[in-house]
């Protein structure tokens, strides 16, 4: 799994992915002392996705969370080129036992490699 950093302020694109992939990404979160997640639900392009889900071509396999990370697996999407790449906005919205609710996304660049 490919953990995304996330520095809070800019949302960071993370490396090619070629539709014949199927690749899972992940945040770990940095909670306070015996704060843990209690959900965590996951967006394409602003779409929520559930597993098997398919949205702008990008399936979303299946997710899943821990008392720290939270992570998706994807396939699919719509390629472009390297220079002109399918870009698909991932976001994680996790809550926790503290009643905090917090967003992070990612962007995922698609590109054909054959």
């Amino acid at each position: 799994m490919m953990i995304v950093y996330h520095d809070g302020k800019t949302i960071p694109t993370v490396s090619f992915k070629d539709p014949e992939d199927a690749l899972s990404y992940g945040f770990t979160w940095n909670l306070p002392e015996g704060v843990t997640i209690t959900s965590s639900a996951w967006l394409i392009n602003d779409t929520s996705a559930s597993d098997s889900d398919v949205v702008d071509g990008l399936r979303m396999d299946s997710s899943s969370y821990s008392d720290s990370v939270t992570a998706i697996s994807l396939s699919l999407g719509t390629a472009g080129t390297k220079d002109d790449p399918t870009v698909y906005k991932v976001t994680n919205r996790r809550g926790t036992s503290n009643g905090g609710s917090l967003d992070r996304s990612f962007y995922l660049p698609v590109v054909d490699f054959l």
